[in-house]
């Protein structure tokens, strides 16, 4: 009998998770960005890139090493150029929004 082995999969690149979050304060759901971020951080097979308002959940993601950056806002010009940029340089596989205003910024989009 002959053994078949099956061929290496060619590397796939780790895709990229884009989190929108638009509240200032730092409540339930913007800890659950921070938990959900961080996970998939140290699970090492998805890239998460935070864009949020909170200087808390900035403080926090960028504390447990997670991508970050200052959100301008949901329906200011500058934070729909900040989501477009992002999208462009990042080119993330999946988009979460974690509240209605980010969900309306990602509808825009599309």
């Amino acid at each position: 009998m002959v053994k078949r082995t099956m061929p290496e999969a060619p590397f796939a690149p780790t895709p990229v998770v884009l989190h929108l979050d638009s509240s200032r304060a730092f409540r339930g759901g913007q800890r659950q960005v921070w938990l959900l971020a961080d996970q998939q951080r140290r699970s090492g097979s998805i890239r998460p890139f935070v864009l949020a308002r909170s200087e808390e959940l900035l403080a926090r993601c960028e504390g447990a090493g997670v991508a970050c950056q200052r959100w301008a806002g949901a329906w200011s010009v500058r934070g729909l150029w900040q989501v477009r940029r992002s999208i462009a340089s990042l080119s993330p596989g999946v988009f979460h929004a974690h509240d209605s205003k980010a969900h309306g910024v990602l509808r825009l989009r599309s």
